[in-house]
């Protein structure tokens, strides 16, 4: 099956999903990313947290940036 005809198939995505969607990958990705850094300075003794402050800031910099996105993605 190939994607090209993914319109037939599922119709047309209102943009208001579309962006919800890509904003949720975001917040999915961040996550996944801090289990990561927590993983590694757990298993091999890095620092690659530095603290609860270093990992809010790093999701809510990632947030903002999805967010920033968003907006640029409506507004095309």
């Amino acid at each position: 099956m190939t994607f090209r005809n993914s319109r037939k198939f599922v119709g047309d995505i209102p943009p208001l999903i579309q962006t919800l969607f890509a904003f949720t990958c975001t917040g999915t990705t961040i996550i996944l990313w801090e289990f990561y850094e927590n993983a590694f300075d757990y298993l091999f003794g890095t620092t690659m947290v530095r603290g609860m402050t270093d990992t809010i800031v790093d999701m809510a910099m990632g947030l903002m940036g999805a967010l920033v996105l968003s907006v640029l993605y409506r507004r095309r």
